[in-house]
């Protein structure tokens, strides 16, 4: 991987964290999971907390939207 490539990598996770910040409410986009955003993992996966079975899974930004 290419330094550039890495730079709008960085740029496109920067811009995607700045919209969705720790303690909003998501939703698993195509499924009714509701849950809270706890942070990220060390490859910039959202932590996200159920709200119905209280366990955590990791989602892709692509994969949730804000509530």
């Amino acid at each position: 991987m290419t330094d550039k490539q890495k730079i709008r990598i960085f740029l496109t996770m920067k811009s995607q964290a700045d919209e969705i910040k720790v303690g909003d409410r998501l939703r698993v986009i195509g499924h009714t999971y509701f849950g809270q955003h706890l942070g990220y993992d060390d490859i910039g996966r959202i932590a996200f907390l159920d709200e119905e079975t209280n366990e955590i899974t990791y989602y892709r930004r692509e994969q949730v939207e804000k509530t």
